[in-house]
């Protein structure tokens, strides 16, 4: 890990990705989410996984990292639930939250933005004291130089709460729309170093 001018940045070897297998991933991901998907439920998959877990896993087995994404307020009693539940065994390393798309929004006051970050930090922190937090930026929306104002409230608010925040820029999906432009990556590259 490195820090950097004003987020910090994890680098991986070949190993590191290889132990992980092949994955780039910080933990192991399940969606969690006070709203339905495809007929899928995700916090019920979440409980559905403890239910798994406790039945069979032993004392010898390796605990199980895990990787939440927060979507809605009441995921995070959902999540914090799982954790004080299967910990050891499994543990929430890592908690996702997409930041609200206004604070791309130029027009917005520093302050402003920086209470929309704080509220989704707070929140993804609550999971458990050793969870590492991603707050993603929402570049489809961001005005000019609306991903660097975001990237400043998250260093701001990560400096505030004496917290480690990762940035992240969701780089893909489904549809052609879902992949931001080379100018956008390095505008995002740019604001967080």
């Amino acid at each position: 890990i490195r820090h950097m001018k004003r987020l910090t940045v994890q680098f991986a070897t070949l190993e590191d990705i290889e132990a992980q297998g092949w994955s780039l991933n910080p933990g192991r991901y399940v969606g969690v989410a006070d709203r339905q998907e495809g007929g899928f439920v995700f916090a019920g998959r979440l409980e559905e996984l403890a239910g798994e877990l406790s039945a069979t896993m032993t004392p010898a087995d390796p605990a199980w990292p895990i990787g939440v994404i927060l979507d809605g307020e009441a995921a995070v009693g959902v999540a914090q639930a799982f954790h004080a539940e299967m910990d050891p065994a499994a543990s929430i390393t890592a908690v996702e939250g997409r930041l609200p798309t206004d604070v791309v929004a130029t027009r917005l006051t520093d302050s402003t933005r920086r209470a929309a970050v704080r509220g989704l930090a707070v929140a993804a922190a609550s999971v458990s004291p050793t969870t590492e937090v991603y707050l993603e930026v929402p570049w489809k929306v961001a005005e000019p130089a609306g991903i660097d104002a975001a990237v400043d409230a998250l260093a701001a608010t990560a400096g505030e709460l004496r917290l480690t925040i990762g940035a992240k820029l969701r780089c893909g999906g489904l549809q052609p729309g879902d992949f931001p432009s080379p100018a956008t990556v390095a505008e995002f590259i740019v604001a967080c170093v």
